[in-house]
């Protein structure tokens, strides 16, 4: 038979033949052959629409055909995921400044399908889909974007503990979040906003404490001094074991942005939980998958553990007192004492 004429023969009677015994395998298998052949009008409004019919209250089909929607990026799934988000009971899940939660109405999907909503999610929605565009297999590397839509942003990705939570990584889950990293860094940089490290100081250290003129002008000069100049790339921008998965899986990107590689680098591999880990040898890994010149490590390293203190000094972590000491070692195996002593005002709010 004739290719032309007889595949949409074969697809009539398959379809037929499915909707007539009510065979839901049998049209999920037509609606994985519509998008293979790229025949997304078919599956939108035909294919799809069937699957619903068959079982209209079957939250798990219902999943399935948003996600199809939003795979063919149809103006439908927006409404779809609405309906879904509205239907469903959530949960909370992790500790984001923005609202996180997963569906729970059914165990395949828990912890695999997120809704998170606040600001800033349309940077993460678009560095995915670029990720997904441009990065080989990327579902092994970073969840799926599925929709945005009114500051919410539904994303598909592997249920496991985040790298914060299983208190002890291996040297084999660092590795793999570096290679993961290495990858995200691979992407050219579009439309993101430009890192500022003097701006990131005032907003997560400065602001949180009080103003002090003798940090700021210590602050500067270091800046001016040590800043390395190098090539931007696309940074996570909060890449800290909180946000990577076990399995090497980066998540929550909404601070994206065009930055250096050592931003995100360093702010990974001061976390108090890797101390032990070979940093050489996570370096190594990254540098399988990208090279990069290694200079300007010790200004991010300090850089990082200061803006950490503030990131942390709310919750009276003991985190804040090893990034403090922290800074402070580093800034004194640089023989920079004057940014090292400023950071002195600090010490009446920890004791």
């Amino acid at each position: 038979i004739n290719i032309t004429l007889g595949a949409p023969i074969a697809y009539i009677l398959e379809y037929s033949l499915a909707r007539y015994h009510k065979n839901v395998e049998a049209l999920l298998g037509l609606a994985v052959k519509d998008y293979t052949l790229r025949e997304f009008q078919r599956l939108e409004e035909k294919t799809l629409p069937a699957l619903q019919e068959l079982e209209p209250d079957n939250l798990e089909l219902k999943v399935i055909r948003a996600m199809f929607l939003s795979l063919i990026e149809s103006p439908k799934a927006t409404k779809t995921w609405e309906k879904i988000e509205q239907s469903c009971e959530q949960k909370p899940l992790g500790t984001s400044r923005n609202s996180v939660r997963e569906l729970t109405d059914n165990k395949y999907l828990q912890g695999t399908i997120i809704i998170k909503e606040g600001p800033e999610l349309k940077t993460e929605y678009e560095v995915l889909k670029q990720a997904y565009k441009e990065i080989p297999e990327a579902h092994l590397y970073f969840p799926r974007p599925l929709a945005l839509h009114s500051n919410k942003l539904v994303t598909k990705r592997k249920s496991a503990k985040s790298l914060e939570e299983t208190l002890v990584s291996s040297q084999e889950e660092v590795n793999k979040a570096m290679q993961t990293l290495a990858r995200l860094h691979s992407l050219p940089p579009t439309n993101l906003k430009i890192y500022d490290p003097k701006a990131t100081i005032e907003r997560r250290f400065l602001k949180r404490f009080e103003e002090n003129e003798e940090f700021k002008r210590a602050y500067e000069e270091f800046f001016d001094v040590r800043y390395p100049r190098d090539t931007y790339v696309t940074c996570h921008g909060d890449f800290y074991p909180t946000n990577v998965l076990q399995g090497g899986i980066i998540i929550d990107l909404e601070k994206a942005c065009e930055g250096l590689a050592l931003l995100d680098l360093t702010n990974f591999l001061i976390a108090p939980q890797f101390k032990n880990i070979n940093k050489p040898e996570a370096m190594e890994a990254y540098k399988e998958i990208r090279s990069f010149q290694d200079k300007g490590r010790q200004f991010f390293e300090v850089h990082n553990a200061i803006c950490q203190v503030g990131s942390f000094h709310h919750q009276k972590s003991p985190k804040v007192r090893y990034f403090l000491e922290l800074a402070r070692e580093k800034l004194k195996d640089m023989g920079e004492n004057r940014l090292r002593n400023s950071l002195n005002f600090v010490e009446p709010y920890f004791l």
